[in-house]
């Protein structure tokens, strides 16, 4: 759950106990609830005030949105196993057909679109590296006891 989640369900739960809370609350709670879902927290919530009336607070949520997640149905994977592949030389016509007017109707965004933005910074830093040309003017790093001073300087 993100802190903005956790701030949504503070003001579900406030509907029900008249409670206030400011940001330190919903970071708090943000740190015990974080790994949990805002529809299981929100459904444990529900469950917690339509059969107790004990103050209501992050464990009893926690526990909860736990018992609702173990009791959820494992997901089935008969979406993914029912529709074996197809080899490209074994389709139809009429499928390369449709598969052809799909691709025209798409706009071309490039493959830049489908990359994360983290890889795209670094692969952008990476090409600046490498493309950088260096500075003529440079000459070397000053030693870690700072420049000696001049001789004319020493002597005056």
């Amino acid at each position: 759950m993100t802190p903005l989640e956790t701030h949504d369900l503070l003001t579900f739960i406030s509907a029900y106990d008249n409670r206030r809370f400011d940001d330190a609350t919903v970071y708090a709670w943000n740190e015990a609830l974080g790994d949990v879902s805002f529809e299981d927290g929100r459904r444990a919530v529900i469950e917690h005030f339509a059969n107790s009336t004990e103050y209501l607070m992050p464990a009893h949520v926690r526990l909860g949105a736990i018992r609702i997640r173990n009791d959820r149905p494992p997901p089935t994977r008969l979406e993914i196993e029912a529709a074996p592949a197809v080899a490209v030389e074994d389709r139809s016509e009429e499928t390369n057909e449709l598969i052809r007017q799909l691709r025209d109707s798409l706009p071309n965004l490039g493959r830049e679109v489908f990359r994360r933005p983290e890889w795209i910074r670094h692969r952008k830093l990476r090409d600046r590296e490498w493309e950088a040309t260096p500075n003529p003017h440079f000459v070397a790093l000053p030693p870690p006891d700072g420049h000696p001073l001049p001789e004319e300087a020493e002597a005056s």
